[in-house]
């Protein structure tokens, strides 16, 4: 597995790490962290390949290979992935990470859905404007914290503090008066107070977190570093049906409930969707002769909400659609699942993987080895997310003149602590001790 990052320096890094099963147990290790100026598929390719033969890893032991989906990794013509195929003359099985799929979704769904959209614009808005430090100070609830598009995570973790903070907000936004704020911070404060009491923008905070909040632990299981892809084909399917199941007249009812449940009666407001016109209505006279009935109150609440069910409706099967289509193209690999039955018959196209399938007669001698190859195919590039942390926590503004190599030793270090702190430094130091040339290039 492999992915990219630059660092303070506008340096390329490239973690390149493994996936394999030893005695019994899979383990995902990184092997180095490159630079590179090119970053061409050819360049990529050579480096992967060259990393490992340096590492004394036989290239032709590759099972699979997964990345972010970039198009100079995916290319089905040109990609690294076709080119290693090409090099090493058989099939490789090319996965997308199923987390950076899962983002892939989150954000076609904000976009599609502009009610969810236009609240997570609404929450930049509330971020920026709490972000001042005189309104910080009259704030007493949890930080609202800022947005980013590389990792919808944030987005859950900012829905469930703009929720939970839902009274407090409301009330420092009631607080911010004339005598004590600038014209400007009193006009932001009524406009947001207003659109936060707003029934739309209480749905679309409780559609928000429910749909993430049911997606939230499938992202983090496949992070683990013992998921692998026959794991992530079961994670997804089980997260399609939750999905599916929120898909109801009953559900999309406690969603409501929840909503309207938010309205603090202490602020004396009403939903501005279903206030009623202040205005009296006269009937024509031409109909004095008749008996007419208005609209009751009950009706028109429910001709104001029908809107809402509609866009609900249509989140989820957007979301649906999206989850079908980003993860069908594991056909082949979907024979993976079949090893808990154990059924020979659906392994065929394990084959093309150049794994051994045993046969009934053979008792199942190699059902191990296959069952250990098979394990070795991931679903995640967490572990290369992981080092780019590790990275960034190193790289500070006092460390900028660095140079890669020692940087990437120092990543190395950092990351695998476990074998980090199995060296024996006696040994490190009689090594250092033997010698000839002991002063060493430190940047």
């Amino acid at each position: 597995m492999e992915d990219g990052t630059r660092d303070k320096n506008n340096r390329e890094n490239i973690a390149l790490a493994i996936r394999y099963a030893k005695d019994g147990v899979v383990n995902e290790s990184l092997l180095v962290v490159k630079t590179t100026e090119n970053l061409d598929a050819a360049t990529f390719t050579e480096l992967t390949l060259n990393t490992l033969t340096e590492n004394n890893i036989d290239p032709s032991c590759m099972l699979s290979q997964y990345d972010d989906g970039a198009s100079v990794m995916s290319g089905k013509v040109s990609g690294v992935a076709t080119r290693i195929e090409n090099k090493l003359g058989r099939k490789i099985p090319y996965v997308h990470c199923y987390n950076h799929r899962l983002h892939l979704i989150v954000v076609r769904t904000i976009s599609e859905m502009t009610f969810i959209s236009l609240f997570f614009d609404q929450c930049i808005m509330l971020h920026e404007f709490f972000h001042h430090g005189k309104i910080a100070a009259l704030y007493g609830g949890k930080r609202i914290g800022r947005l980013l598009e590389q990792r919808w995570s944030g987005h859950l973790a900012v829905t469930k503090i703009v929720y939970d903070n839902y009274s407090s907000i409301l009330q420092t936004l009631k607080e911010i008066k004339n005598d004590r704020f600038n014209g400007d911070d009193v006009a932001k404060s009524i406009g947001i107070k207003k659109v936060m009491l707003d029934l739309e923008f209480r749905i679309a905070m409780v559609v928000a977190k429910k749909i993430l909040s049911t997606l939230q632990p499938a992202d983090a299981a496949l992070q683990a570093r013992c998921a692998g892809l026959k794991d992530a084909i079961t994670i997804i399917k089980c997260v399609e049906n939750e999905i599916i199941k929120l898909r109801s007249d009953q559900m999309y009812n406690q969603i409501l409930e929840e909503a309207k449940s938010l309205t603090i009666d202490e602020f004396g407001e009403s939903e501005n969707r279903t206030q009623t016109s202040k205005r009296q209505v006269k009937n024509p006279n031409r109909m004095d002769d008749y008996l007419m009935y208005g609209p009751s109150c009950s009706s028109a609440r429910q001709n104001i909400e029908k809107p809402f069910k509609s866009e609900y409706f249509e989140t989820l099967d957007v979301l649906i659609a999206e989850l079908r289509r980003r993860f069908s193209d594991n056909d082949d690999l979907n024979s993976i699942a079949s090893l808990d039955e154990l059924d020979v018959d659906k392994m065929g196209p394990l084959k093309n993987l150049g794994l051994k399938i045993p046969s009934r007669e053979e008792a199942f001698k190699d059902t191990y080895e296959l069952f250990a190859s098979v394990a070795t195919i991931g679903c995640s590039t967490a572990v290369c997310e992981s080092t780019f942390s590790s990275l960034t926590a190193i790289n500070r503004p006092q460390r900028l003149s660095m140079g890669h190599e020692r940087i990437a030793g120092m990543v190395f270090l950092a990351f695998e602590k476990k074998r980090t702190k199995s060296v024996d430094l006696n040994e490190v130091l009689r090594i250092f001790n033997n010698m000839a040339n002991r002063r060493i290039q430190l940047f």
